[in-house]
């Protein structure tokens, strides 16, 4: 039961404080992304919105793998920590016995375990690194190719014709959109989960008992 009541407590606190805010500043940078994209070119705009699908994959994939990666982290750490706490607060046995060594050949066998998964969690973040880089330069291409496509063909943005900067700025506002979109995906999650695990810690707190411990017999 207080192992429940622990894990539905800390699903409660990842779910409120920063996590509402990181949502709306998301939802902003996808609105007004696209917003000032469609306004300097739409026509090249939904041009680059046939990546849009791709982009969006990439601000998730760098918002879970951060996240993952904090959690992975902390909990290897916080296994050989547990350990050593344990340990220090059995200190009188600990000592009586005379199992120093024994306790610490345990702390450390947690700790290289802890190591091990922060050597996997980077290497994990420098391949999913490179696929980032290779599909983000391969979107600045594909801008660029179609960009200097309507640039050389002077094909009319309205009442301007596109230019090098208009060019650029259509690409980052489409990019900062989309990966904004992408962002909200795990604070949503995580408002998601802790709304419901704060329904079932408050149906148990307002959970009223068949039986009346007060009642007289």
């Amino acid at each position: 039961m207080a192992a429940k009541i622990a894990k539905e407590t800390s699903a409660i606190q990842r779910g409120i404080g920063e996590k509402v805010g990181n949502v709306l500043m998301n939802y902003c940078s996808f609105f007004f992304g696209f917003a000032f994209a469609f306004y300097w070119g739409w026509l090249m705009t939904l041009i680059l919105l046939a990546c849009f699908p791709v982009i969006m994959l990439m601000g998730i994939g760098m918002a879970i793998a951060k996240t993952d990666g904090i959690k992975e982290t902390m909990r290897a750490y916080s296994q050989s920590s547990g350990y050593a706490e344990q340990a220090l607060s059995a200190i009188k046995v600990v000592q009586t016995y005379g199992q120093e060594v024994l306790e610490m050949a345990n702390y450390n066998k947690y700790l290289e375990r802890a190591k091990k998964i922060s050597l996997g969690i980077v290497n994990r973040r420098s391949f999913g690194g490179a696929i980032l880089y290779l599909l983000l330069f391969g979107f600045y291409a594909y801008s660029f190719f179609w960009g200097g496509y309507l640039r050389y063909n002077d094909v009319k943005n309205g009442e301007r014709e596109y230019s090098g900067g208009i060019v650029i700025t259509i690409m980052f506002s489409v990019v900062m959109g989309a990966f904004g979109l992408g962002g909200a995906d795990p604070h949503v999650s995580a408002i998601t989960e802790g709304r419901i695990a704060g329904k079932i810690a408050f149906d148990v707190i307002d959970h009223k008992p068949s039986i009346d411990p007060y009642k007289q017999g």
